[in-house]
């Protein structure tokens, strides 16, 4: 195994907290970068993926002809899908990758995941100037929304000329920036923009990741939301994907801080970034997002006290985190919502949540074992089950597979108000959230944890240094011991030296 941290081990502290009653705790260590660094990460992902998103459309657009009408398209895009994925995944163990300089690994992670982004769909494109759908279903309201933020930089509904829009106009409001830089009209300029967004949503995915786990499990689970993503198809909504492929990191970010004691605060505003972008792009990623956040909330307050904290101080401290969630939200939302809100819209019905199809009336079950993504997601899922102690990664697959299931008997019980709650729009939440979840499964897997000594080997018959089960003492909770190095300062709460579960302060 790699010297960076696996997906949920906690390096070692030689801090201690303490708590009301005398009883001490390693500090739990936040991301893996500080504010600036992040910041330029982020800014230089979305950048360095949007250039070469348009660098490699025009080529396609301009290159040699594939003869579009027949399969050879397809035939390059599966050498190229091919070849990228092999690089990806090959530089997770070629020595020289792994050793090499911090930013050749981020631009040939990012980069790689961008293009492979980009061929995906430029490719089987490049017979038509439409995006995926065409002009079809909803895609005549989105070509219209685009032509209407194109013919001016104010806010206005895609119907009515002088209305203020309801729905969230920030992915048309910066294609129709897009499109007047390019000189293109709107529908002209709706499918290279909507692939570009997929290619800086797969880079930012990354950036994402690695806040949270070791750059070679950020790598894998960016490609799997990717991939499904692609196999869903999720990104024929390209207003909607971004928000749900950034979903899980940002929550395992949430949880992860949310169990920390003190700490900065810039990892709340960046959650708070996250959900202001949810309510310009897709308000009911918002509400979701923000329920799930509440409840990690409550959840990492109710472990605080049951582990000795002061109850006021650990609420206060809560509320101060969400508030300013919730405060950084607010202010990004209201630069899209504020015309509709203020000109009369609240209280106005939501005729668009009256549609029931037949994905909103059964549950979504993509751990079915039918084909390989059925047994990823699986996979993911009794991983994530039989991790809850142990992985703060598993917690929130759990808490957010759970909030999609809620969602769906809310959704149920709302048509007794003649309404729903839209959730068919959660299945390729629940889809990406297992994915992942089973690569975290396989990463642990392939690193040997699933596998005991072999017979004959000079560990066999010996004690493996791995994770072990621990006894628990009387009235504590059960956890999983994992080896860590000694610091200096030896930190004892009684005795037992094993390593905490997540559901105590001890663990991330």
């Amino acid at each position: 195994m790699s010297s960076e941290m696996d997906d949920t081990t906690v390096p070692p502290t030689t801090r201690t907290r303490a708590y009301e009653g005398g009883s001490t705790h390693p500090v739990i260590r936040g991301p893996r970068f500080g504010a600036g660094r992040t910041a330029v990460d982020l800014v230089a992902a979305v950048v360095g993926a949007l250039v070469l998103s348009m660098a490699i459309q025009f080529v396609i657009a301009k290159g040699p002809t594939l003869v579009p009408d027949t399969h050879v398209p397809d035939a390059a895009l599966a050498l190229l899908a091919t070849g990228l994925i092999g690089c990806l995944i090959g530089g997770l163990v070629v020595r020289r990758v792994r050793t090499a300089p911090g930013w050749v690994r981020f631009v040939g992670a990012t980069g790689g995941l961008a293009a492979l982004a980009t061929f995906a769909l430029a490719l089987p494109l490049l017979a038509t100037r439409h995006y995926l759908g065409g002009t079809r279903g909803d895609n005549e309201f989105r070509l219209r929304y685009f032509e209407r933020m194109t013919s001016g930089a104010g806010l206005a509904d895609f119907n009515y000329e002088g209305l203020p829009p309801f729905y969230p106009a920030g992915w048309f409001w910066l294609g129709g920036r897009f499109a007047n830089l390019a000189g293109m009209q709107g529908w002209e300029a709706y499918k290279p923009f909507s692939i570009a967004t997929m290619a800086v949503t797969a880079a930012v995915t990354f950036v994402l990741w690695r806040l949270v786990v070791s750059g070679r499990i950020a790598v894998l689970a960016s490609l799997a939301t990717l991939v499904m993503g692609l196999h869903v198809p999720a990104v024929g909504e390209p207003y909607a994907w971004p928000t749900t492929a950034w979903l899980l990191p940002v929550l395992v970010l949430t949880w992860t801080c949310l169990r920390r004691s003190g700490g900065p605060l810039w990892p709340f505003v960046l959650v708070g970034v996250y959900l202001g972008v949810c309510a310009m792009t897709y308000t009911l990623h918002l509400v979701f997002a923000a329920l799930v956040v509440v409840v990690l909330a409550v959840v990492a307050g109710v472990l605080a006290v049951r582990e000795g904290g002061d109850r006021g101080s650990v609420v206060r401290g809560l509320a101060g985190r969400v508030a300013v969630v919730a405060g950084v939200s607010a202010a990004l939302m209201l630069v899209v919502w504020a015309p509709y809100l203020f000109g009369g819209g609240i209280g106005a019905k939501n005729v668009a949540a009256q549609y029931l199809p037949a994905a909103s009336a059964y549950f979504p079950t993509p751990f079915t074992p039918s084909g390989p993504v059925g047994i990823l997601c699986l996979a993911g899922l009794v991983w994530a089950v039989a991790r809850l102690r142990s992985s703060r990664v598993a917690v929130v697959v759990v808490v957010t597979v759970a909030a999609v299931y809620v969602w769906y008997v809310l959704s149920t019980l709302a048509l007794a108000f003649d309404t729903t709650l839209l959730a068919f729009r959660f299945n390729v939440t629940v889809n990406v959230t297992l994915a992942i979840a089973g690569v975290f499964a396989a990463s642990r897997c392939s690193g040997g944890r699933c596998a005991g000594p072999r017979s004959g080997s000079p560990s066999a018959g010996r004690p493996r240094s791995g994770p072990r089960l621990r006894m628990p003492s009387p009235g504590l909770p059960l956890s999983v011991g994992m080896p860590v190095r000694r610091s200096r300062s030896r930190v004892s709460s009684g005795g037992g030296g094993s390593s905490p579960s997540v559901w105590s302060s001890r663990s991330a």
